[in-house]
């Protein structure tokens, strides 16, 4: 941008990438900003045995890029999915189908776990891969390790037990992954073999599109909903906002992508990620790849546009089990 009284106009330069932070023991699965402070969360790296718990970070300024406080959880076992409702009140789902409300407003972390469909149960292999809190409700969905069996979606409303959500198809041979949502009354769900599931404040229903790939994540907008997944080929799903309108595929033409994880919309921008540092950026309503500038080998598994313009990716080795090697990235803006 010019500004008319220099003598000389000086390109502004292009926003550039940066890592924020990497080598964290437990890799970063969730990244989520709410009232000035960013929360991110991930892995347990000894897994479901050993000393060390799950991952939990807030920065509570987070224009300086190194100001993350690590925080005690208690949780063993991965957190995969944060969403936080204040600078210092955030709810967090994962292992041993796991949803938890946590406060840092003392300066350590208060933990409260909700009452589930499975409290009590022999849970291990149950993970909750995303948590979702809009008015007085909080939404869980997921399904058993392995990400094929066992899809479930859970409501708690009013700050009540979590409650089975009965999904109008059958959910044996699927997993529920993420949820996003405009208002309590337009939540959308989104899992395995193309499974988008929508509610209206009353009913939850399907709207159906012919895939079967995964669609790890959903993001909205004023204008619609995106999707991203895989686990083969990198896909990108977007539909309008009204009832009507169909998902269609807007994955760039002719481009072979890895797998694809994280989406967040902001006004007119969006960020996608994913494998061996996939990312790309909405430009013109088109999602193009992005260079980072730099080496990245590990999968980018969340990632979210903040208030001030800055974007922000993270991820680690998740692959296989411990999940390890954390990786934060940030792009100013």
């Amino acid at each position: 941008m010019c500004c008319l009284a220099c003598e000389q106009c000086v390109p502004v330069p292009a926003p550039t990438w940066s890592m924020a932070r990497e080598t964290e023991p437990g890799a970063l699965l969730s990244i989520r900003e709410r009232d000035g402070a960013v929360w991110t969360v991930g892995g347990d790296p000894d897994g479901v045995e050993g000393p060390a718990f799950a991952t939990l970070l807030v920065d509570h300024d987070p224009s300086d890029d190194g100001g993350f406080v690590a925080y005690d959880a208690n949780l063993q076992g991965d957190l995969w999915w944060v969403d936080p409702v204040s600078a210092d009140v955030a709810y967090v789902s994962g292992s041993f189908g796991r949803v938890a409300r946590i406060d840092i407003s003392s300066g350590a972390a208060v933990v409260e776990e909700l009452t589930t469909p499975v409290t009590g149960q022999d849970n291990e292999a149950l993970i909750v891969f995303g948590v979702l809190a809009t008015g007085d409700d909080v939404w869980a969905a997921g399904g058993r390790i392995g990400g094929l069996t066992g899809g479930f979606v859970w409501r708690s409303q009013g700050g009540g037990p979590m409650e089975a959500v009965a999904l109008p198809t059958a959910t044996v041979d699927y997993v529920m992954w993420k949820a996003a949502a405009r208002g309590p009354d337009d939540v959308w769900l989104v899992g395995t073999k193309g499974r988008t599931f929508h509610w209206d404040g009353a009913a939850l229903t399907e709207v159906a599109f012919d895939l079967e790939s995964s669609l790890f994540t959903v993001a909205l907008d004023d204008e619609g909903a995106v999707a991203v997944g895989g686990p083969y080929q990198g896909r990108i799903l977007a539909r309008g906002r009204d009832d009507a309108a169909p998902w269609q595929e807007v994955t760039p033409a002719g481009a072979s992508l890895p797998s694809l994880f994280g989406v967040h919309l902001r006004g007119d921008e969006g960020l996608v990620v994913g494998q061996s540092g996939m990312v790309l950026t909405r430009q013109q309503g088109a999602f193009v790849g992005e260079e980072l500038g730099f080496p990245m080998f590990v999968t980018l598994h969340g990632c979210f546009i903040g208030e001030d313009g800055s974007y922000w990716a993270v991820g680690g080795s998740i692959d296989t089990l411990p999940l390890t090697g954390g990786v934060l990235l940030r792009r100013s803006p």
